[in-house]
Parts: C-alpha cells; sequence; structure tokens
C-alpha cells in the first residue's frame, strides 16, 4: 500500500485541490489527511460545503493519543466520508475518508511527537489495505511534521511553473531533498507543477533547475479548480484538460509507489 505527502514551499500553488482531487480520483481504498497547520478543514468548508458540523478530526484525535495510545481504532474514529454530501454515503461500505484539519490548527502544531504517532498508525491502515494521501500545506527543514516525509512512500513537492515561484521555492525545495536524501527517500521525490495563466516554464527546464523530476503538470483551470474547492461544478460546456491531466497524475503516482516499494523490499 502507499503513503503519499504532497507540499508546497512558497504561495499557493493549489496543493490542497489537487490532494482533493487525487483523493476522488485513486483507484484503491484511500484516506486523506489535511496536516495543513495554518487552517482548519478546506474541504469541509468548501468541497462540503459545510454540510456536517466539525466534530472529528486531527484536534479529536491529538486528544485520543494522548489519553489512551495511538491506535488504529483511534483513526478510524475520527473519519468523515470523503464525498460532497457525507450523510449520504454514511451507514454502509465506502472507500474513502477524511481526516478533517484540526479546528485550532496552531495548537495541533504544538504536538510534535503526534506526527510520528499518526505516521505508526497510517502503517497500520496500509496493512488494512487502505493507502493514505497527506496534504501538508506549506513544509519547511525545521518543521515538526518532518516525521511524515521519511514515513512517506512518494514525497510530493508541489509548486507553479512560473519563474518566480521556482525561484522562491528552490532553496526549500533542494533542503527537503537533503533530508528525504538523509531519510533513504531520494528516488520517491518529485515535482508537481501547476500551470498558470501565463509565464509557464517547461517541465524539463523546472526540473533541471531544481534537480528534481517532474512528475505531472496540471492546468491552469480555475473552473474546474472551483468545483475542488468550494463544491461548484462547472457547467455541461466548459470543456477541460483538468479531469484527463488528473488521471494521469494518479497513474503516474501510484506507478512511483510501486516502484518505491520494490526498491525497498531489495534493501
Amino acid at each position: 500500500m502507499t503513503i503519499i505527502s504532497c507540499f508546497s514551499s512558497h504561495g499557493s500553488p493549489g496543493v490542497s485541490v489537487s490532494s482533493l482531487a487525487l483523493a476522488l480520483t485513486w483507484e484503491n481504498p484511500v484516506l486523506l489527511i489535511e496536516a495543513d497547520t495554518t487552517a482548519p478543514s478546506s474541504v469541509m468548508a468548501g468541497f462540503m460545503q459545510a454540510a456536517i458540523p466539525y466534530r472529528r478530526g486531527i484536534s479529536y484525535l491529538i486528544e485520543s493519543f494522548h489519553t489512551y495510545a495511538p491506535s488504529l481504532d483511534s483513526l478510524w474514529a475520527q473519519l468523515i466520508p470523503l464525498a460532497q454530501d457525507p450523510v449520504s454515503v454514511s451507514g454502509g461500505p465506502y472507500p474513502k475518508h477524511l481526516l478533517a484539519a484540526a479546528a485550532s490548527p496552531a495548537a495541533a502544531a504544538g504536538y510534535t511527537s503526534f506526527w510520528a504517532d499518526l505516521m505508526s498508525v497510517c502503517y497500520e491502515a496500509e496493512k488494512a489495505g487502505v493507502d493514505t494521501i497527506i496534504d501538508l500545506g506549506r513544509i519547511t527543514d525545521k518543521d515538526p511534521r518532518l516525521p511524515i516525509l521519511s514515513a512517506s512512500t512518494v514525497t510530493l513537492a508541489h509548486l507553479k511553473s512560473t519563474l518566480v515561484d521556482i525561484s522562491a521555492a528552490q532553496e526549500n525545495i533542494t533542503r527537503l531533498g537533503s533530508y528525504l536524501e538523509s531519510s533513504g527517500k531520494q528516488d520517491s521525490y518529485r515535482l508537481i507543477l501547476h500551470e498558470s495563466l501565463t509565464g509557464n516554464y517547461p517541465a524539463r527546464e523546472v526540473a533541471a533547475t531544481l534537480n528534481v523530476p517532474v512528475a505531472a503538470t496540471l492546468p491552469y483551470d480555475p473552473m474546474q479548480a472551483a468545483y475542488y474547492s468550494y463544491g461548484i461544478a462547472p457547467s455541461g460546456k466548459h470543456k477541460s484538460k483538468y479531469p484527463a491531466a488528473l488521471r494521469q497524475y494518479a497513474t503516474t503516482v501510484q506507478h512511483l509507489a510501486q516502484q518505491s516499494r520494490s526498491i525497498l523490499e531489495e534493501v
């Protein structure tokens, strides 16, 4: 099974939107974890349009881990179905779930040991046949959430493909690459490019500049992004390259995960 971590180094390229879209496209049972410690759940407020109250998530899982001990049952108890209307799919088997961000993200950031505990439980979820996609938001090499990167099967750095964003992200992407190398995970480190309206650089040039391969490029499409951000479906007349690019993105990441697992098994 697979644990995928997604992060940005500069600005807001679209990590949360693309992580949600990837989870909804994923073929296997999957858990989306909102591990961004700068904001409450964007999925619940946006994609789900606040359809259910904020009564489960990382805040409650931290409390459970602290009161009892890290366990897979504690994790399952804090999940909600990953659907635009979670109530409509509750009460029966459903393959996609969400662990919502902490209602008070700053408080979650202070629990440094929680992230390592969470990854140990995600390993147990792997054994149960559930893949995990983790939206980290922005992260640096000084972040307490670094255990998530070292535990991941695939690590994906998201950035816009403009010169301004590439330059701003370069140092942090390099530093995190060094951290992954020290953890033996540099071979599964990839870039995900998000096109802007204009000024986009080719993937091969970005990869050469940052010395990290590009796994996928997602097209600029604010109407399609609005579906994942706000739950607003594009009109039937809207023609988009985004769904096909997203499917290719998911296929590429699944292939990377298979390669990474094969390498680890040989070590």
